[in-house]
């Protein structure tokens, strides 16, 4: 075999040798956590919940008086749908009751899998949360100013 092919196949265990370890520690971490997600999971699941909660209440039925207000429950309600589709992402990706190695291994495969979705999802929501206090800034200084 020749030197640059040895190498390629080298390298190609490497690889293979750091995901598998990925995808066995994580699952590991998946069976050893309360609720059977990943620890990264877990916490968007926290940080889904409240803003779902926050902008639940910023989304009203009464008319807004305001375009400030219009634009603030706009953002509000598109920040409250994406936030629900990121949670039920997260809700697929959790165990179920075996809470077997397998289960725990297709878990951390599948979080794997949905890494850069859910990434894509939680800078669109960091960009919510961005122009929403942006807006109430402007609101409480047309209040307060």
């Amino acid at each position: 075999m020749d030197p640059l092919t040895a190498l390629g196949l080298a390298g190609n265990i490497l690889t293979f040798i750091d995901f598998s370890y990925k995808v066995i520690s994580g699952a590991n971490n998946v069976l050893s956590t309360s609720n059977g997600m990943t620890p990264e999971n877990e916490r968007l699941v926290v940080l889904v919940e409240d803003l779902n909660i926050v902008t639940q209440d910023l989304v009203t039925d009464t008319p807004a008086r305001t375009e400030n207000e219009k634009q603030l429950c706009t953002l509000a309600a598109n920040c409250h749908a994406l936030s629900g589709e990121l949670y039920q992402i997260l809700r697929r990706l959790k165990l179920g009751d075996k809470k077997s190695k397998w289960e725990g291994l297709m878990v951390k495969w599948h979080s794997m899998r949905k890494e850069k979705e859910i990434d894509s999802i939680e800078r669109r929501l960091n960009g919510y949360r961005s122009q929403i206090l942006i807006r109430l800034q402007v609101m409480f200084r047309y209040v307060f100013g």
